[in-house]
């Protein structure tokens, strides 16, 4: 038991590790607006307030799944922060986890650990992903004035 999580070690500092470089990348930029994630905002204001899983004008959001905003407005609402905030943490819990999953996957299927690390590597830093931190960095992809609520 005690040789399984030293064996896990790397692989628990890697996922905490991506998840503290997402949310510092994003917490002072947020992670941009596009009309999804407005949506998943007002949604997630809604729901904090008590208002259901409306948007501003009131009218039920039915075409997006509940349960991103659903996190959010409850990490929101227990942590007590800001809605924005709680978007970039529920995030940075995603890229840990998702980190940790991975793994299990690669473990699953057999694949060595020195490359399922070497995986995760290339998963937290793929060109995909740098090119869209650097974005967010740049504000590339933030449009907050573009939305009035979010002007400040």
């Amino acid at each position: 038991m005690v040789n399984q999580l030293k064996n896990k070690i790397p692989l628990y500092i890697m996922a905490v590790f991506a998840g503290i470089i997402i949310y510092l990348i994003s917490k002072n930029h947020y992670l941009g607006f596009s009309p999804d994630s407005v949506t998943y905002y007002e949604a997630a204001n809604s729901l904090k307030a008590g208002k259901g899983f409306t948007n501003l004008d009131g009218k039920y959001i039915n075409h997006w799944p509940p349960g991103y905003p659903l996190l959010i407005s409850a990490f929101s609402s227990i942590l007590g922060i800001s809605i924005m905030l709680a978007g970039t943490l529920v995030n940075a819990l995603s890229l840990f986890s998702t980190t940790i999953v991975l793994f299990k996957i690669f473990e699953l299927y057999g694949i060595p650990g020195r490359i399922s690390y070497l995986l995760l590597l290339l998963y937290i830093f793929s060109p995909v992903s740098t090119i869209y931190i650097y974005g967010i960095y740049r504000k590339v992809f933030s449009y907050p004035c573009s939305f009035p609520p979010f002007c400040s």
